[in-house]
């Protein structure tokens, strides 16, 4: 049974995409986010996140970038196990690709993840829905990956799993309306 109205059907064609789009998509799936205030030739920056990442998204160009930072801060005396870490993720896994660089003005890593699109065509909602979607997805699955080998700096509570199921659920309910669009 299709429950769409002409008023909230996805968009089937594909139209540019803006990070204002991008946020109304966001609300949509009932992720909260918020955007940076506008810098002089700079891309505006859409931030969201969970209790273990911090995601940044920005269209630069044609490509829509989503980035994340992992909220745990591993010691540098730990960078030769993060590079084998990243190194064993970035091998077996196709996305997000994992990567880690020094802190500037603290004694710490920072470990990051990204994916990237090329948005030059434009994506329908569904494209895009589905890009946001399994970028949370496969960012969780990478986070848990983190967390198994450096367990000292995980900080947060058991929220996360809570979180991931949500992550997971809302992906179901994408790709369930994405089959339902392609039957139509």
């Amino acid at each position: 049974m299709d429950t769409d109205t002409p008023d909230t059907a996805p968009n089937p064609t594909p139209t540019p995409v803006t990070i204002e789009r991008v946020a109304e998509l966001l609300k949509g799936q009932g992720l909260n986010y918020f955007l940076d205030q506008p810098v002089k030739d700079k891309p505006t920056v859409l931030r969201t996140g969970f209790i273990d990442t911090e995601i940044f998204m920005v269209v630069d160009g044609p490509y829509l970038v989503f980035d994340a930072r992992w909220r745990g801060q591993p010691d540098k005396k730990d960078a030769p196990k993060l590079l084998a870490m990243c190194n064993e993720w970035n091998l077996k896994q196709i996305t997000p690709v994992m990567r880690f660089q020094e802190l500037a003005q603290e004694d710490s890593l920072v470990l990051m993840a990204s994916r990237i699109i090329s948005v030059e065509a434009g994506l329908n909602d569904q494209q895009l829905i589905g890009f946001l979607l399994t970028s949370i997805q496969s960012l969780g699955l990478a986070w848990q990956f983190a967390t198994e080998l450096l367990p000292d700096y995980v900080t947060w509570g058991e929220e996360l799993e809570k979180l991931q199921a949500d992550a997971e659920e809302k992906l179901s309910a994408a790709e369930a309306a994405h089959e339902a669009q392609k039957e139509n």
